[in-house]
């Protein structure tokens, strides 16, 4: 009843059939999808697998913050995928649907943000404070930074071939930022042709929530991607359809 992966022959059918019928439906949008955007420094980092990043996305206005369970991520040809980039795509996509990628409404996008080693910056600062012969990319790679990212980072800050001992207080705020708080540049998403999942459908008011029935249409008993609920990654949708 969904629109995730259309090549199985997904078309949206349920929700076109009880939209018609009277039922009110949360608009549709690819959820559990790959983002696509620029990688750090312009590199590309296609393939690079990371293993232990802390992500999040805060919606614009807002204090509270929506953390990723998981901790890998995936650079892809195209931008961004792997369990804690899926965790958090909907918000991305549900913004960019409603036209907020559109260059005149770029600032209500969620700022989706990654710690690249999930350790706090507290200690990245101390690290940086050191100060020593060490080149700059030397030291992430160091800390645990993937070579290909450290390079990335330093080439976007402008701070190839640098010393530890060389950096300017300015430099190294900037650098403590772009190591705990990197701010990926998401521009759209894969859709449904790779969404695991499809968010919105059927508002749960418009069913009895203990037995499915519609509340419309009497007889008539909802289940799996028509109605208004999905879950993370991890076995959480394939559980919502079964017990559905």
């Amino acid at each position: 009843g969904g629109l995730s992966f259309p090549g199985v022959g997904t078309d949206g059918s349920g929700h076109r059939f009880l939209r018609q019928r009277g039922h009110t439906l949360q608009e549709p949008y690819p959820a559990l999808t790959p983002l696509v955007g620029p990688h750090p420094g312009g590199a590309s980092l296609a393939g690079l697998s990371l293993y232990n990043v802390d992500m999040h996305v805060k919606q614009p206005g807002s204090k509270k913050a929506s953390r990723a369970a998981r901790t890998s991520m995936l650079f892809t040809h195209k931008g961004y995928s792997g369990p804690a980039v899926l965790d958090l795509s909907h918000h991305v996509t549900k913004a960019l649907q409603k036209g907020a990628g559109r260059p005149q409404g770029q600032a209500a996008l969620p700022s989706l943000r990654v710690n690249w080693t999930a350790e706090p910056r507290e200690l990245w600062e101390e690290r940086l404070q050191a100060g020593g012969a060490a080149l700059v990319s030397t030291v992430l790679r160091r800390h645990g930074v993937r070579e290909r990212l450290a390079d990335a980072l330093c080439a976007e800050l402008g701070l190839e071939q640098r010393k530890l001992s060389q950096l300017r207080g300015p430099e190294r705020v900037a650098l403590l930022d772009a190591l705990v708080s990197y701010a990926l540049q998401a521009q759209g998403s894969e859709g449904y042709k790779k969404a695991e999942v499809t968010g919105g459908g059927v508002h749960l008011s418009e069913v009895n929530c203990s037995t499915l029935e519609s509340r419309v249409l009497p007889g008539v008993h909802l289940c799996g991607e028509v109605l208004d609920v999905f879950g993370r990654i991890g076995g959480f949708n394939f559980y919502w359809a079964w017990v559905s």
